[in-house]
């Protein structure tokens, strides 16, 4: 495409050059160029950056349209009924709500005052971080929160689980903040008596217990009889803890089967995990303690118990795509105006706009631009089809007529003023993990990725559709040669590819450039906070769930942190020795603070057996629940993790 800019050298950098700098302060206009991958035809997530993304099918964990003759007979679970679908979100907004709020929304003020920068977010001293410095070599401090519950050990189990049927998934209540839901409501859904709905569930669940256990005694039997002794610590398919991988990527199966089933701990049994077999032939038996899945697996979730997990969310379309996310956003503070809103809405994304939907609005932003004298060579925008990745379809315009309407597309203004490191672009891959929509908890890990372009930063005509210069994905700059001056270079072993640490960018930031990294980092949060929010609401409540999403910000050189997207499934590939020691404690982490609690299977069967029919087999309910989790109440939602490892708490209901 043709450019109205200027020519303009590109920038040196030299040892006398200040390690932190900007477009502004570099005499240039640099351009701001991020891929962006949505959800389309089957993929879920957008990724602008897609070194650590790639496509996977979306929508929805599909055990409801996989349903064994067993869920016909159950209560009508709130879940299931209460999922929202963004069906909403994809219908055209009103030009009102476009012309009216697109830029003061996602990052810009009107086009009319071009001021390119809205306010920093307001920061709460309450949130603000530890020392960023020392977060790599030390557990972070806990924000302050609500107060919690009790602590388990100071509760009974029934004070959780009330009845026997508490325990599963398909009488969990999702509409109030009691984890349960009485019998009562769940019975007026179902055209079978309760007491029948309730036998045939623990009759399934006996079932599943007795066929895993028989299958396992074959298959440890006939493991001893054709292997040689192994260091490994023995198998005991009744209490110890099982991780299903069900991934066809081989990056995701090696490094959950590496981090979970490796390095075991002395005898601590919390820290033993085993992987479930996967040739037991056992259909529908899902008698994991965690089921880790790349795409969107294939488990009925109502005939689960609350206490197994699964690490994905259904429904995430309006926070993982780019589109919908940014609609989510205009909904939401529409929505505000009428009400006192906590959030501050102002900033959380740069200027974009969905087309064809909001062609009207997107080129009064560019007719008014335009306009003012010398803007012209600023004004430049990003293009990407919606359905795309990995950079495919992208490009730079600075002339509308430059628009294709072919397919639909995301068009975002240009970062003018990104913040510079030695001279060189960078953005952030944080990892947030998600343990509660609807009653929202969220921890962010204190460490990150940071990724830098090949070249150094330069905005000069020649210069735009460069890019080595404009992304940063690793996708796209592993096929290029790092400069010396390049950041990762200097990183030493806190470096690979082309990625740091985050926290050793921070502490050269702070240490070389006078940065207050614990305000920055404070920023970061709170935009990451805003943005759950803001989708909160659409997402379903799903007990058995958990998701680490990848948030990808971007710095200004004012120091304002701006989200650039929202990942479902950040890639987990061990690319270089930096991504396998941060991936690898990421993994780890996110285990341990989600913490499946281990379960006696033989006893939940025979409890199960002896239940059915609203008998109680001549114990409590309290001794039957103590036995069946083995002495250990399961961590609720809201109540501090026992163990954080590199999380910080982020949000907790």
């Amino acid at each position: 495409h043709a450019s109205s800019d200027t020519d303009s050298p590109d920038r040196k950098v030299s040892p006398s050059t200040s390690v932190v700098g900007s477009a502004a302060n570099a005499n240039i206009s640099p351009p701001s160029l991020y891929l962006c991958d949505d959800e389309s035809s089957g993929t879920s997530e957008s990724s602008e950056h897609r070194d650590d993304d790639d496509d996977e099918e979306e929508d929805g964990i599909k055990g409801e349209g996989a349903r064994t003759n067993l869920q016909e007979s159950l209560p009508t679970s709130s879940s299931s009924s209460s999922l929202s679908s963004s069906s909403q979100l994809d219908q055209p907004s009103s030009p009102e709500v476009d012309n009216i709020s697109s830029g003061e929304l996602l990052g810009e003020p009107s086009p009319a005052s071009m001021s390119m920068d809205g306010d920093a977010p307001s920061i709460h001293t309450e949130d603000l971080a530890p020392d960023h410095s020392e977060t790599l070599e030390s557990s972070p401090a806990t924000p302050s929160s609500p107060i919690p519950p009790p602590p388990a050990s100071q509760r009974s189990f029934v004070s959780v689980y009330p009845h026997i049927w508490s325990l599963f998934t398909a009488f969990a209540q999702t509409n109030t903040a009691s984890p349960l839901s009485p019998m009562a409501s769940q019975s007026r859904k179902s055209k079978a008596r309760p007491t029948e709905a309730i036998d045939a569930l623990l009759k399934h669940q006996a079932r599943i217990n007795d066929e895993f256990l028989e299958a396992m005694e074959d298959y440890l039997e006939l493991q001893a009889t054709n292997t040689a002794i192994s260091d490994d610590p023995p198998i005991c398919p009744s209490s110890d803890r099982f991780v299903l991988i069900n991934s066809g990527r081989p990056d995701v199966a090696s490094l959950i089967s590496d981090v979970l089933t490796t390095g075991y701990e002395g005898d601590d049994n919390d820290r033993v995990w085993h992987p479930m077999p996967t040739d037991l032939g056992l259909g529908d038996c899902f008698s994991f303690n965690l089921l880790w899945t790349w795409r969107q697996p294939q488990v009925d979730v109502q005939s689960l118990l609350l206490c197994q997990k699964i690490n994905r969310f259904r429904g995430t379309r309006c926070l993982t795509r780019k589109d919908l996310l940014k609609k989510s956003i205009q909904k939401f503070s529409a929505s505000a105006r009428s009400s006192v809103s906590r959030i501050d809405l102002q900033g959380i994304m740069p200027l974009t706009f969905v087309l064809p939907q909001e062609y009207n609005a997107f080129a009064a932003a560019f007719s008014a631009i335009q306009r003012i004298p010398g803007a012209s060579q600023s004004n430049l925008w990003i293009s990407k089809p919606i359905g795309s990745s990995r950079g495919r379809g992208i490009s730079v315009i600075n002339d509308i007529g430059d628009v294709s309407y072919s397919q639909p597309i995301v068009i975002q203004k240009y970062l003018m003023n990104p913040l510079l490191f030695h001279g060189y672009k960078f953005d952030l891959r944080l990892y947030v993990l998600v343990t509660a929509f609807s009653r929202l908890e969220a921890f962010v890990y204190s460490e990150g990725l940071a990724r830098f372009a090949s070249k150094p930063f330069s905005a000069s005509a020649d210069c735009i559709y460069d890019e080595q210069i404009h992304l940063t994905n690793s996708s796209i700059q592993k096929d290029y040669k790092l400069q010396n001056s390049n950041p990762v270079r200097m990183a030493g072993t806190a470096g690979g590819d082309n990625k740091t640490r985050m926290t050793w960018l921070f502490r050269r930031l702070e240490g070389q450039g006078g940065i207050d990294t614990k305000l920055l980092w404070c920023q970061i949060k709170e935009l990451c906070l805003k943005t759950l929010q803001v989708v909160d609401g659409n997402i379903p409540p799903q007990p058995n769930s958990f998701e680490i999403f990848g948030f990808d910000v971007i710095i200004t050189d004012e120091l304002k942190p701006l989200l650039i997207e929202v990942n479902a499934c950040p890639a987990l590939a061990r690319d270089s020795h930096l991504d396998a020691d941060v991936k690898e404690a990421l993994i780890r982490d996110t285990v341990a603070l989600v913490d499946p609690p281990t379960i006696d299977r033989r006893a939940l069967s025979k409890i199960c057996k002896q239940r059915m029919g609203g008998q109680s087999g001549g114990s409590t309910l309290e001794e039957d629940l103590r036995v069946i989790f083995t002495g250990r109440l399961p961590r609720q939602i809201g109540e501090l993790p026992r163990e954080l490892g590199g999380y910080e708490v982020l949000t907790v209901p």
